[in-house]
C-alpha cells in the first residue's frame, strides 16, 4: 500500500514540476535580459527522490542573510518540501545568489544537501556532494515552494527588524 500512495505521490510532484516556475521567463524575456555567465546541472535522480520521500527523517533551512534557521521534523512537513523540487532544470546565472542552503536528513546523516534561490528569475536548487563543496546537480523550484519561502519570510523579517 505504501508503494502505490509512493508512487502517485512521485506522479504528483512530477505534475506539479511541470507547472510554469513562478519567474514567468519566456524565451523572450530571456532575449531581452543582459547575458551573465551561466551554467546547467543535470537533474537530481528520481532514486534519490524517492528515498528522500520514504526515509528523510529531518530537515534544516539555514538562511544567509537572515538570523533564523528552521527544521523540519514532521513527516507531512518534509513530504510537502520534497514536493518543492521540480523535475525540470533550470538555467543557473551568476546574477542569482543563494538565500540559504537546505539539509535533508536520514538517520542524523545530511543525505542531501543544496542551496536554495530565491528571486527574480531565480527560483530553483543547486545540489551538492563531498559535503556541500561540489555542485552535481540543479532543479527548479515549484510554485509551491516559493510561496512556501515567501510565506516563511513575512513571518521571519518582523521578527529580524524586532532585534
Amino acid at each position: 500500500m505504501i508503494r502505490i500512495y509512493c508512487v502517485f505521490a512521485l506522479a504528483g510532484m512530477m505534475f506539479w514540476g511541470c507547472q510554469p516556475s513562478p519567474k514567468g521567463d519566456n524565451q523572450e524575456t530571456a532575449a531581452t535580459t543582459p547575458t551573465t555567465a551561466s551554467v546547467t546541472y543535470p537533474s537530481i535522480a528520481l532514486d534519490t527522490l524517492e528515498m528522500l520521500w520514504s526515509k528523510c527523517d529531518y530537515i534544516d533551512f539555514v538562511f544567509y542573510n537572515l538570523n533564523i534557521a528552521v527544521s523540519q521534523n514532521e513527516p507531512n512537513a518534509i513530504k510537502a518540501t520534497i514536493q518543492h523540487v521540480a523535475a525540470d532544470v533550470p538555467v543557473i546565472s551568476n546574477a542569482c545568489k543563494p538565500e540559504g542552503r537546505i539539509f535533508f536528513q536520514v538517520g542524523g546523516r545530511n543525505a542531501l544537501i543544496g542551496d536554495f534561490f530565491l528571486g527574480q528569475g531565480c527560483y530553483y536548487y543547486i545540489w551538492y556532494k563531498d559535503e556541500g563543496k561540489t555542485p552535481f546537480a540543479a532543479n527548479s523550484m515549484t510554485e509551491m515552494g516559493a510561496k512556501f519561502f515567501k510565506d516563511l519570510f513575512e513571518k521571519a523579517l518582523p521578527q529580524q527588524q524586532g532585534n
